[in-house]
C-alpha cells in the first residue's frame, strides 16, 4: 500500500480477530476442529495487535484510517465472549468508559465498531456480563435506544435523520443500510442486558422494512424483484461488469445519498438513481442484505403480534 509491501493495518486485523473469534463460537456446534482453528486465528491476530500498539494505517482507495482503537476494543470483546479470558477482560474494562459519548449522541446512527464491543462483552453472560460494565451501561444505552425509536416516529419511520436541525441529514452512502441496521443493534443490546423486545422495536423493524420496500420518498423499491416499482440496476462487478442476463431478486440497493448523489434531487431522500453505472447510490454489499435478513427474520419471527 502506498509503496510499501506487507502492510498488515492494526484496524483491519482487530475486525478480523473480532470476526473470527464470533465464528469460533457458531461453528463450535457444528465443527469442533475448524472452531479452534478460527479461535487460534483471532488469537494470534491479537498477539499481533499487542505486538504493534500503534495505529498502522491502511491507505488506498477505501482511504486511510487514523485511529484504530474502537476495534481493538470490539476485538477484546469477542475474545472473551469466546474465551473468558482475564486478559482481555482487563483490556476492555480498561478503556469502556471513553466511549459514553456512542450512547448520548442525538446525531449519529448505530453499527460502530464500539457498539458492537459492547453487545459482545455484555452477551458474554446473556442479561448479565460484568455488572460494573452493565449497571453504567444500561442508562445510557435505554436513552439512546428512545432517542432512536423516536426518528422511527417521524415521517419516513425511518431512523435517518433528515438534516432539518444544525448538522447533516443520514442520507448518505449506504443509507438504508443504515437505517437497518439500527434494528440489528437494538434488539442485540436488548438481548444482551437481559430486557425484552417490546412492541415499538417490532413496529420499528416493520417500518425499515416498508421503507426500503417503497414507503419512501421516491415510491422505489430498494429490493431488487420485490414491490411494483423495484430496483432493476445494481452497480455490481458481476452484474454490471460481467453482463449475466439477469439481476437476481433480493438484492439490497445502497439508496439515496445526498452528498454524492446531489445531481438526482434537491431532496435528500430523492438523491438516488435506477442505475448500475453510479456506485454512490446503486452499489450492494453483503453487510447491506445482512441487515435486511436480519430485520426480515425479525419481522417474521414476531409476525404473531397483530398490526398497529
Amino acid at each position: 500500500m502506498g509503496g510499501a509491501p506487507n502492510v498488515r493495518p492494526t484496524a483491519s486485523t482487530a475486525k478480523a480477530v473480532a470476526a473470527l473469534a464470533h465464528a469460533s463460537r457458531s461453528y463450535r456446534h457444528y465443527d469442533g476442529a475448524y472452531a479452534e482453528r478460527l479461535l487460534a486465528a483471532a488469537e494470534a491476530g491479537w498477539a499481533y495487535l499487542q505486538a504493534n500498539p500503534q495505529n498502522i494505517p491502511a491507505t488506498g482507495f477505501n482511504g486511510e484510517q487514523s485511529t484504530d482503537d474502537a476495534e481493538r476494543l470490539w476485538a477484546a470483546a469477542e475474545l472473551i465472549r469466546a474465551t473468558k479470558k482475564p486478559a482481555y477482560d482487563r483490556y476492555f474494562r480498561d478503556r469502556y468508559r471513553s466511549y459514553a459519548s456512542l450512547w448520548t449522541s442525538t446525531t449519529d446512527n448505530s453499527g460502530y465498531p464500539a457498539q458492537r464491543a459492547f453487545i459482545a462483552y455484555l452477551s458474554a453472560t446473556p442479561g448479565q456480563g460484568d455488572r460494573g460494565v452493565g449497571k453504567w451501561f444500561r442508562p445510557l444505552y435505554r436513552s439512546w435506544r428512545a432517542q432512536q425509536l423516536a426518528r422511527a416516529r417521524k415521517t419516513w419511520r425511518n431512523f435517518l435523520d433528515d438534516g432539518s436541525g444544525d448538522f447533516g441529514s443520514d442520507y448518505y452512502w449506504g443509507s438504508n443500510a443504515v437505517t437497518l441496521a439500527t434494528i440489528a443493534t437494538i434488539a442485540m443490546a436488548d438481548r444482551a442486558i437481559g430486557d425484552l423486545f417490546d412492541f415499538e422495536l417490532v413496529k420499528a423493524a416493520r417500518a425499515q422494512l416498508n421503507y426500503v420496500l417503497g414507503v419512501n420518498p421516491l415510491g422505489k423499491s430498494y429490493v431488487t424483484g420485490f414491490g411494483a416499482d423495484s430496483a432493476s440496476r445494481i452497480f455490481s462487478a458481476i452484474y454490471s461488469s460481467e453482463r449475466y442476463p439477469s439481476l437476481p431478486p433480493g438484492i439490497l440497493a445502497e439508496g439515496p445519498n445526498q452528498y454524492q448523489g446531489w445531481r438526482y434531487s434537491r431532496f435528500f431522500g430523492k438523491c438516488y438513481a435506477d442505475t448500475n453505472t453510479d456506485w454512490t447510490v446503486s452499489e450492494h454489499a453483503i453487510y447491506y442484505n445482512a441487515s435486511l435478513v436480519f430485520a426480515l427474520a425479525l419481522a417474521d419471527g414476531t409476525a404473531v403480534i397483530p398490526a398497529f
